[in-house]
């Protein structure tokens, strides 16, 4: 498993590769106030968006766009 953390707080090309190729997102709802959250679900290819009651953002990544 490949873990992927991101503290960018808007969308980026990095950011949408990222979610893009990610199986798994786990979201910080104590720091999903960032313009970042809603791009991440926007360009996920994945149902397994989770918010987390925490700070910081997880991407698992181990497929491909």
């Amino acid at each position: 498993m490949d873990a992927v953390r991101s503290s960018d707080h808007v969308g980026s090309a990095r950011l949408r590769q990222k979610a893009c190729s990610a199986d798994l997102v786990v979201i910080a709802t104590r720091c999903e106030k960032h313009a970042a959250t809603g791009f991440i679900t926007l360009h996920a290819h994945t149902q397994h968006i989770f918010n987390a009651d925490g700070r910081g953002l997880g991407i698992h990544a181990s497929g491909s766009c």
